[in-house]
């Protein structure tokens, strides 16, 4: 099958795993409480969270099935994830370093899978119909989402954008992610190519929580990005932290800046045989 989604550099993630797992915000417990009780029905044996980065949603959804693959291309976010269950003693998630498109897993297995913030990194077409071939009848797949610091309203924003755009040019990481990224997706949208694939969407659940940031910690969520890596700043976090402290400070109250975070979910279903 040809890809006509562009492509990310393999390794945009090298190096930044243990920064993504402290800085990436959790997504909210009324998503993943409104996501268990949408797919319950379909009975909760195995779950997939494909593209898992350091397995933000694996590890919750850990405890409500009985066996959760958390499935990433980066060696650096599998080796977190394998951390994590030596520390937290968690016996039923099995981490697997593949791209989303190699994975080997058989037909009619998955109750459910999860894509989290990461779909629009995969050969979508292959991946989605790889995905309904996982799903057992009445299975469901869920694109997760979580909105950036830099979207959405919030008087400090526009400040914040300006720095990651300065730094950006300064380091040359102009060209980090595909510049075409969102024309293809405008073209050639998920919920289309994954209906395409067979699977029938459900409809869209939709979240707000609000969360304060200290330079810090915006700090730290940048470093943990693909278009701004900690890896290519070498020897300027410093300045970069000094910069950002400075762009914010006429809007920091109490030492933070206040995000309405949003959080969403897109949730399609495998139709279930009409002889069944």
């Amino acid at each position: 099958m040809v890809n006509d989604d562009p492509e990310f550099a393999p390794d945009l993630y090298r190096g930044v795993a243990e920064l993504y797992d402290e800085f990436r915000l959790p997504y909210t417990p009324a998503l993943i409480t409104q996501l268990l009780d949408d797919t319950g029905p379909t009975g909760r044996v195995r779950a997939l969270d494909l593209g898992c980065g350091p397995g933000l949603l694996a590890f919750v959804l850990a405890d409500s099935f009985a066996e959760v693959w958390a499935v990433d291309s980066e060696p650096d976010m599998i080796d977190v994830v394998r951390s994590k269950i030596a520390n937290s003693g968690i016996r039923n998630l099995h981490p697997v370093g593949a791209p989303a498109e190699e994975l080997q897993a058989p037909e009619d297995f998955f109750d459910l899978v999860v894509v989290g913030n990461a779909f629009h990194r995969m050969p979508r077409r292959q991946v989605a119909e790889r995905i309904a071939a996982w799903l057992v009848p009445g299975g469901h797949l869920a694109l997760c989402w979580s909105s950036s610091p830099w979207s959405g309203p919030g008087d400090w924003k526009p400040a914040f954008g300006e720095l990651l755009a300065d730094w950006q040019h300064r380091l040359g990481a102009d060209n980090q992610v595909p510049a075409d990224l969102e024309s293809t997706r405008n073209e050639q949208p998920d919920e289309a190519i994954i209906e395409a694939a067979g699977l029938v969407s459900t409809g869209r659940r939709a979240f707000t929580q609000p969360h304060a940031w200290t330079p810090g910690g915006l700090a730290g969520f940048i470093y943990a990005t693909s278009f701004l890596p900690i890896t290519i700043f070498g020897d300027r976090t410093s300045e970069f932290e000094v910069d950002l402290a400075g762009r914010l400070r006429p809007f920091l109250e109490d030492g933070v800046v206040i995000d309405e975070v949003s959080y969403a979910y897109d949730l399609f279903s495998r139709p279930v045989p009409a002889d069944t």
